[in-house]
């Protein structure tokens, strides 16, 4: 998610960056986009559980353009990213902050 977020690459730097994390499907797919139409350059550390099952998982991040749903695909050692979306959120949903509260909360 890190590597999604740098929009201010050229296109082929941008898929540099993502290759190593991203299934052959996923790259081709994203060989097609504008890193500047990326609608985030912020992402959380922290991301949410939100699906698991055997050879799959899905983690949702909070972005500062909304949220989005990263699956990733288990095989032999590695584990890589197969898809991409935005979250399946509410409409009119809140973008999230991504910087820490003053309140402490």
């Amino acid at each position: 998610m890190t590597n999604w977020v740098k929009t201010g690459l050229s296109p082929a730097k941008w898929l540099d960056g993502l290759r190593p994390y991203a299934v052959p499907k996923l790259m081709d797919q994203l060989s097609h986009t504008d890193p500047s139409s990326v609608p985030a350059s912020r992402v959380s550390p922290k991301s949410v559980e939100v699906l698991s099952r055997s050879g799959a998982e899905s983690f949702r991040f909070a972005t500062d353009g909304g949220r989005v749903d990263v699956t990733t695909e288990k095989s032999s050692a590695s584990c890589l990213v197969s898809d991409l979306e935005p979250a399946n959120d509410v409409p009119g949903a809140p973008t999230p902050t991504l910087t820490p509260s003053l309140s402490g909360s």
